[in-house]
This record gives C-alpha cells, sequence and structure tokens, in this order.
C-alpha cells in the first residue's frame, strides 16, 4: 500500500508536522485497508487522508495541540472525517446536533 509521487511528498510533509514517519503511515494505511475507519471510504488522491491526533493528549505532552506526536495519533483519516470529529469533540456540540435532527423534522 505503499504511496508514490506526489502523495509521497505529501505524506513526508505530514510526518514533520504529525508525527509519522512515512513507512509508520504506510503501515496504518495497511491496517485500516487503505480506508478511512468513520465512513469507509477509501483514500485515493480525490480523498486523501489525514493524521489524526488527540489534541487534548497533545496538551499532556507539552507540545503545541495543533501538531501531533506518535502518542496522540490515533489513525488516518479523510479530510471530511477530520472535520466533522472535530466539531464533535468541542464541548456540547453532538448534544445539541442531536437535539436539533428530531426537532426539525417536518418544520
Amino acid at each position: 500500500m505503499a504511496v508514490k509521487g506526489q502523495r509521497r511528498q505529501l505524506v513526508e510533509r505530514r510526518s514533520k508536522r504529525q508525527g509519522l514517519l512515512p513507512h509508520e503511515q504506510d503501515a496504518v494505511l495497511a491496517v485500516q485497508g487503505g480506508r478511512c475507519p468513520l465512513c469507509l471510504r477509501p483514500f485515493t488522491d480525490a480523498t486523501p487522508y489525514v493524521v489524526d491526533h488527540d489534541h487534548d493528549l497533545a496538551a499532556t505532552h507539552g507540545h503545541n495541540p495543533g501538531v501531533g506526536c506518535r502518542r496522540c495519533v490515533r489513525g488516518l483519516i479523510c479530510q471530511s472525517c477530520n472535520t466533522l470529529l472535530g466539531k464533535v469533540e468541542r464541548s456540547g456540540f453532538l448534544a445539541r446536533m442531536l437535539g436539533y435532527i428530531p426537532n426539525r423534522r417536518g418544520a
């Protein structure tokens, strides 16, 4: 499941910022079957992955919460799921979202 060409350059840039070396990203990709574990879409050039890490855990490690390290990494997910996960992790968002849906049906 090795990544080639321009995607390899992207992987190498991510490794500097997110704490996973290219071969480690390849290993995670293999374990995940080349798919986002949340939406199950396969990673492609049109649906690339991002390195997901726990921002709260990053803060306990003493580094910028926006930058991951190996200990903070949860997996590789697609950008859409990463955006949604960021919102869901915010305090109270999920409860408000779940309350909103049934109240808006047939409105």
